[in-house]
């Protein structure tokens, strides 16, 4: 499949394998960092808004560095719509962040090496807007600078403890991730693996958002 037939915001999940298990979460600094591709482009971790949901044994968090994104915004970028703007979750030069639980009960949970939890991070690298263009067949909204979507790269790579929630109240998340696998999936030219190194660590707060149930 040509890579420009994929939604603009594009996921690359890893799913990695350990049991797990529950732990008191030890909340750090806030969350921050940068993610580098070997080809030399970066973008910053640094959220403004995040928002999440927890129901019937699962979650989902999305963290973003858009001080003006909303939780409409947060469960559309789940969605499929080819009107949907990324520049709503999105930033020039910065990271979103998609978590997602397959088995979370509202305890403490750490998910160190999990198959339970996945992590991907979409990072519009560089100068760059979202535009509205037709690409293969397809019209829709692309960053026009360096796209990269990515995920831990390996079991050891990746921290991640997600805090007591209920209902309604904030999801926290603490993470680190030090090691990446992703690509630019706009470059059709080169479709090759484009790994990043960085050190993205810290604590969210994640503002409870009902809409994104949907995504669970």
């Amino acid at each position: 499949m040509d890579s420009d037939t994929l939604a603009p915001m594009t996921t690359l999940l890893l799913l990695v394998a350990c049991e797990t298990e529950t732990a008191a979460v030890d909340f750090g600094p806030d969350l921050a960092g940068t993610v580098t591709a070997d080809s030399g482009e970066s973008g910053v971790v640094l959220p403004a808004t995040a928002f999440g949901v927890s129901k019937g044994g699962a979650a989902r968090v999305l963290i973003s560095p858009n001080p003006d994104a909303t939780c409409e915004d947060a469960a559309a970028f789940y969605g499929v719509d080819p009107d949907y703007n990324a520049e709503v979750v999105s930033a020039e030069g910065h990271c979103v962040i998609d978590v997602r639980l397959d088995a979370y009960d509202d305890v403490a949970t750490n998910y160190d090496g999990s198959t339970d939890a996945l992590l991907s991070f979409n990072c519009a690298m560089g100068v760059g807007e979202w535009v509205f263009e037709r690409r293969s067949n397809r019209s829709a909204w692309y960053y026009s600078g360096a796209f990269w979507a990515g995920s831990p790269a390996g079991l050891t790579e990746y921290t991640l403890d997600v805090g007591a929630a209920a209902s309604g109240g904030p999801l926290d998340v603490t993470l680190g991730v030090s090691s990446f696998d992703g690509r630019f999936p706009y470059d059709n030219d080169e479709a090759d693996a484009d790994p990043a190194t960085g050190q993205v660590s810290g604590h969210v707060a994640a503002t409870w958002c009902e809409a994104m149930e949907a995504a669970l």
